[in-house]
């Protein structure tokens, strides 16, 4: 958990925290983890913390450009205000978990008929 970021941590630490991030603030080379044609892969903090007392795993479902903007925000929030690393990466993952609520949603859909 702690390996990617400590990698990133300065960088993110040095985003804007007194408004919203962008795609050019996310985006950059210093987040780029791989390009391939048109296809470019950016490291995002969603999924560096994992919770010990988790009864499920889901794995293999990538964020979207919304998760990792609120995830880099919230994980550059938490350092500002000399949070943890391991606590700021719970912080970011738990906010920026599209699935926490949808997840409910659809567990509950999938009984009704």
């Amino acid at each position: 958990m702690i390996d990617s970021l400590t990698i990133f941590e300065q960088v993110i630490r040095d985003l804007p925290v007194d408004r919203s991030l962008t795609r050019e603030d996310i985006c950059t080379e210093d987040f780029l983890l791989q390009t391939e044609h048109e296809l470019s892969v950016y490291y995002s903090p969603i999924g560096d913390y994992i919770n010990p007392f988790a009864k499920v795993i889901i794995v293999g479902i990538t964020p979207g450009l919304e998760q990792m903007r609120i995830a880099f925000e919230e994980m550059a929030d938490a350092l500002h205000h000399g949070v943890s690393l391991e606590e700021a990466a719970k912080i970011a993952n738990y906010s920026a978990s599209f699935f926490r609520c949808d997840a409910s949603k659809s567990r509950n859909d999938a009984g009704r008929t």
